[in-house]
């Protein structure tokens, strides 16, 4: 499943990395930066914004598959579901 979601992330990866180089941009960044208008995000703590178009939550307790998150104002998809219909 892994290597799935990195050959799946690798046009997307390779776009972030030209920005980081000619713009200064940085790869991974806090939510904030995406939505300064929202608040809430500055209570977050373990997600992460990888460019502005995926936001990632990591399950890391040992044995949850799943977490509840705020989620920004936004149309979300879910990268995994979006995994299987390719």
């Amino acid at each position: 499943k892994t290597a799935n979601v990195y050959f799946s992330l690798a046009f997307y990866h390779k776009e972030l990395m030209r920005d980081v180089f000619e713009k200064g941009y940085c790869l991974v960044r806090h939510p904030f930066l995406r939505y300064s208008d929202d608040k809430n995000v500055l209570k977050i703590s373990r997600k992460f914004m990888l460019g502005v178009d995926l936001m990632a939550y990591p399950v890391m307790d040992g044995g949850d598959t799943e977490v509840d998150c705020y989620l920004p104002k936004n149309v979300w998809l879910h990268f995994f579901q979006i995994l299987n219909i390719i």
